[in-house]
């Protein structure tokens, strides 16, 4: 091989190998700004739930429990005396019922740093957030879900035993397990078995309340008075 023709080579080597390593540091460049976009979408949403996301998704389960524990227990507690009576069984319900409160507060902090969509659009300005929030129905409902009910019973003249039914307001959020269950329904790939259960619970929760009413008016009748009423024993019976 000649000199010259080494000497044209060289240039074309070289002219390759940097064409080479700018092809390198092209595509160096463009994954760092995909990764640069990716972490600046994740740093949008620092502080702001997705409404369609995972950690929503799991919020909504736990507010759905507490609403369902206030449709079982709100009832009971109102059709039976004993539950209302001061023991240790009382004493658990009255720790979960400020257990319950306290997600139901915590559930209108989370409302306001929870975007929404917007013509296709994920909006997660705190203070748009906060403006869609408070026009809502959802934020009327979460308000007067929290009433206080112990102050309640302090202005009105009532006892401690009207207790339970004060909290009758902490049911207006079944909107949450009506959205949850719709939520879960869409995210399994088993909906027919989710559907199945949602039935079972809905169908236990109406014989649970028919079967509160039932022994409140047998005892507003009187209990054992007729055939038609719960039958009373000559000596009470413990609930449990």
């Amino acid at each position: 091989m000649h000199p010259d023709s080494a000497d044209e080579s060289t240039p074309m080597r070289r002219g390759s190998l940097r064409l080479d390593a700018l092809g390198e540091d092209g595509e160096s460049d463009t994954s760092g700004d995909s990764d640069g976009e990716a972490e600046h979408q994740d740093n949008d949403l620092d502080g702001v739930l997705d409404p369609e996301g995972e950690s929503a998704y799991i919020w909504m389960g736990v507010v759905s429990c507490c609403v369902l524990y206030n449709t079982w227990v709100i009832i009971l507690r109102t059709a039976f005396q004993q539950m209302r009576s001061k023991s240790y069984l009382s004493s658990y319900f009255d720790v979960l019922d400020v257990v319950v409160d306290l997600v139901y507060l915590a559930d209108i902090a989370v409302h306001f740093r929870t975007g929404y969509l917007d013509d296709g659009i994920l909006v997660t300005d705190l203070a748009s957030l906060s403006r869609h929030y408070r026009s809502q129905w959802e934020f009327r409902r979460d308000v007067v879900s929290m009433l206080p009910v112990k102050v309640l019973t302090l202005l009105l003249p009532v006892g401690d035993g009207a207790l339970p039914i004060l909290r009758l307001p902490r049911l207006l959020k079944w909107g949450t397990v009506l959205d949850f269950f719709q939520f879960t329904d869409s995210r399994t790939s088993r909906p027919n078995i989710v559907r199945a259960l949602v039935l079972v619970l809905y169908l236990a929760s109406f014989i649970h309340w028919i079967a509160c009413l039932y022994y409140m008016l047998s005892e507003y009748e009187g209990l054992g008075t007729n055939e038609w009423v719960y039958p009373g024993d000559e000596e009470e019976q413990p609930f449990v």
